[in-house]
């Protein structure tokens, strides 16, 4: 979601389920996406198998990430976000 679409997309739910389970093979950031390092290692430790991905050992592995630098997570929910969009 970070560029604007899914990171696996296909013409209908199978196709979708496919890319999903073969995420090794499937799964590719696309150069011209211009992503941090920070959000590319991110994305690269979320889209991994079940025991290998970032978080299993609890999500304060997830908010240690370098993407997250700077997120005041023990005051989060009175923290104005950065992008309010117009309705």
């Amino acid at each position: 979601m970070l560029v604007g679409y899914p990171p696996f997309c296909g013409d209908d739910n199978d196709e979708v389920k496919a890319k999903v389970k073969n995420w090794s093979e499937t799964f590719h950031i696309p150069p011209e996406a211009g992503l941090s390092p920070e959000a590319i290692d991110l994305l690269n430790k979320l889209i991994r198998g079940p025991n290998d991905r970032l978080g299993v050992n609890g999500a304060a592995e997830i908010k240690a990430h370098p993407f997250f630098r700077g997120v005041p997570w023990s005051n989060i929910r009175n923290t104005q976000a950065p992008f309010i969009p117009e309705v």
